[in-house]
């Protein structure tokens, strides 16, 4: 590593959907949660057709609510986040 040599024998890049769904997974534990545009100008598609449908069951019971700009968790909703990640996420296997 010292002398500057590469050490890594595999590297894996990341899909673009991997890279989208680990974008969802950290910016949803966020207060401020997804930001709809950035999700757009990042990746070229529309959060709310990508993952509203599937976070919209969690808004009756409060565990998401729409944002001024997107979607995040509720107080509550970052108590069982993973659950709710786990459900609305797709990472390949």
């Amino acid at each position: 590593y010292i002398e500057g040599r590469d050490i890594c024998i595999d590297t894996q890049k990341p899909s673009p959907h991997d890279r989208m769904n680990e974008y969802v997974m950290l910016r949803m534990r966020l207060a401020a949660g997804v930001d709809a545009s950035d999700f757009a100008d990042r990746f070229g598609v529309s959060f709310e057709n990508t993952f509203g449908k599937r976070l919209s069951s969690y808004l009756s019971g409060g565990f998401v609510q729409k944002t001024a700009h997107g979607w995040a968790f509720t107080p509550s909703g970052m108590y069982v986040s993973n659950a709710i990640l786990s459900e609305i996420l797709e990472f390949d296997a």
